[in-house]
């Protein structure tokens, strides 16, 4: 028996979050500043310390995709999520206004992002990186096993918490706005991550054995679609960074493309399989694919 998700609700409530109160001030990112805490950026001080200039325009590049990739994961596995409204409604009522809020708040996260996103975009003062075809990129996602999808999307909502954990050791000077937004965005995605574990258990109930191999298989194929997807993120950032007046010869380059795919492998791949709940949806749901998910997460471990 999968329980309602009825407790949902007052926990939405006790953490809700006023998008104006969290994009405070965005327009005035000072840009003397980092925004991403080191941790999820990696541009270490071998690369840096010499070239102030071009670690920050890193960093910034780093937040600007960021907000890039994340929206374009919370796009591409909620409407799966919004689909499973239309049951709820004539079979459980908490359920239903469970799944609602959860799609207010990620229409709230989106907006959010998109602020943050024109602000960067504003600040850089150089054309910055923009990734074409969104509908179609997000068809190739949903176009894999559902529970594969509820997968990807539990992997997504768990990047949040850790990704503010990183923020809180680190002890860097950076723009206060950004610690805002992942401190707000890890508190109602901490909340969202019920919703889709409920899901991922109604969809896994219901699957026959070869659907459940399906979707585990199809979670590892939608991790190395985005793996790719990831390291033209990092073309892209080099190209963006070649037109600005700072000196990427003498091998620079090459290490800035290996340390920044390292990165992106870390933040956005392996920091989610690695997360404790996932590992435990994984165990529960997944018990034949365990060694499926030990041979993923060597697969991404760049530590």
């Amino acid at each position: 028996m999968v329980s309602s998700l009825a407790s949902v609700i007052p926990a939405a409530d006790r953490v809700r979050w006023s998008l104006e109160d969290v994009a405070a001030g965005v327009e005035l990112l000072d840009v003397g500043r980092p925004f991403l805490p080191a941790a999820l950026v990696h541009a270490d001080a071998k690369v840096a310390q010499d070239r102030p200039r071009l670690g920050l325009a890193l960093n910034h590049l780093r937040a600007h995709g960021y907000l890039e990739v994340m929206g374009f994961l919370k796009r591409a596995v909620r409407p799966p999520l919004l689909g499973h409204a239309a049951p709820a409604l004539f079979e459980d009522a908490d359920d239903f206004w469970a799944v609602l809020r959860v799609a207010e708040g990620e229409a709230k996260h989106l907006a959010l992002f998109a602020r943050f996103r024109a602000a960067v975009e504003t600040g850089f003062g150089a054309p910055l990186p923009r990734a074409e075809g969104g509908v179609e990129r997000a068809a190739h996602v949903l176009a894999e096993e559902p529970l594969a999808v509820a997968l990807l999307a539990l992997h997504v909502g768990y990047l949040a918490q850790e990704h503010y954990g990183r923020s809180q050791r680190d002890g860097g000077e950076r723009d206060p706005c950004f610690d805002r937004l992942l401190k707000a965005h890890w508190q109602e995605q901490a909340v969202h991550a019920r919703v889709v574990l409920r899901r991922l258990a109604l969809l896994r109930r219901d699957a026959p054995a070869h659907a459940v191999q399906r979707g585990f298989e199809g979670y590892g194929r939608l991790l190395r679609w985005l793996d790719a997807r990831l390291g033209e993120r990092v073309e892209a950032d080099l190209e963006t960074l070649g037109r600005l007046d700072v000196d990427l010869e003498g091998g620079l380059q090459a290490q800035l493309r290996a340390d920044q795919r390292a990165s992106q492998r870390d933040v956005f791949l392996g920091a989610g399989i690695r997360h404790p709940q996932v590992q435990a949806a994984v165990r529960e749901h997944f018990p034949r694919q365990i060694e499926g998910l030990r041979s993923l997460e060597a697969s991404f471990d760049v530590r």
